[in-house]
């Protein structure tokens, strides 16, 4: 793998973090009970101090970072021929649906 590779993976690692956050805390705050003012404050003090900031309000600072980074992943790896990657790509454009959908 060349460093491309590895930057691009990083990037998507990071996404997925970012998402598998959200999906814990829309489970513990009830997935049908979202609205448009964001996380509740009670769903919010299981995230730690320095972070807690960046998942308030609607849309939320990570949500939107988290569809900056998928979107990267995704057109950075659609030209490649590994198999793998490619995969990679459909991924990212599936999880970029997902949040646009369910957090944006």
């Amino acid at each position: 793998m060349n460093n491309r590779q590895i930057t691009v993976l990083s990037i998507f690692g990071l996404a997925c973090l970012i998402l598998l956050s959200f999906i814990a805390l829309s489970a513990s705050e009830g997935f049908y009970e979202l609205s448009s003012t964001g996380f509740k404050a009670q769903t919010l003090s299981a995230v730690p101090e320095g972070l807690r900031d960046m998942y308030q309000g609607y849309p939320c600072f990570m949500a939107l970072l988290g569809y900056i980074l998928f979107t990267l992943s995704a057109f950075l790896f659609l030209n490649e021929k590994n198999k793998a990657f490619k995969t990679i790509s459909f991924l990212s454009f599936t999880f970029l649906v997902g949040i646009f959908v369910f957090f944006l």
